[in-house]
């Protein structure tokens, strides 16, 4: 069994060799410089943060090694140990990003009933928006803003007009719009 004196000088070896960066972590490194907007970090990143942090590695090595900024890897590690993670291994749900609630769905029964009112006659079809809600929300026991018409009619490829219906040509009108052409026919 080896004892304790060759294990710590393995795990030296190991975290020395844990900061030299390949050419290829270089290029990827500068890369990642010429972004403008702040950097999201991969999940994979932030486990090896929060773990070299727990092996007492210097946050600057820690930085310079993942990319992640010293205040952020003391809110990666608090928010791992929030969600259960004591010390050693630290699993992906201590430190993924926490889903976010977002706008909610338009269920298909509420799309369906939307491009229904629409279809329904040429009446319907020419109906603004609002109008369109309050005959969906009545139906409905849902309650259907505006907005949600909108969208759900431009992502069908509904789109608004305005029909104009002009007036047909009388046969006298016709028969003058003959005679003009034929008039200055080339």
């Amino acid at each position: 069994m080896e004892s304790d004196s060759e294990w710590a000088s393995d795990s030296d070896y190991d975290l020395q060799n844990l900061f030299e960066l390949s050419e290829d972590e270089e290029s990827i490194e500068s890369l990642s410089t010429l972004s403008t907007s702040r950097p999201k970090h991969s999940i994979g990143a932030r486990i090896q943060a929060v773990t070299f942090l727990d092996l007492g590695i210097p946050h600057s090595e820690i930085t310079k090694r993942t990319g992640i900024s010293k205040a952020q890897l003391y809110k990666t590690r608090d928010k791992a140990i929030s969600r259960g993670w004591v010390s050693g291994i630290v699993e992906v749900f201590h430190v993924e990003d926490a889903p976010r609630s977002g706008q909610p769905k338009v269920s298909q029964e509420l799309v369906d009933s939307i491009l229904k009112t629409v279809t329904q006659n040429s009446t319907t079809q020419g109906w603004s928006c609002s109008r369109i809600a309050f005959e969906v929300s009545s139906l409905s026991a849902i309650s259907v803003s505006e907005k949600s018409v909108w969208r759900v009619l431009c992502k069908h490829k509904y789109f608004s007009y305005k029909r104009t219906v002009k007036p047909g040509l009388k046969l006298e009108d016709k028969v003058a719009r003959l005679n003009w052409c034929l008039d200055y026919e080339h």
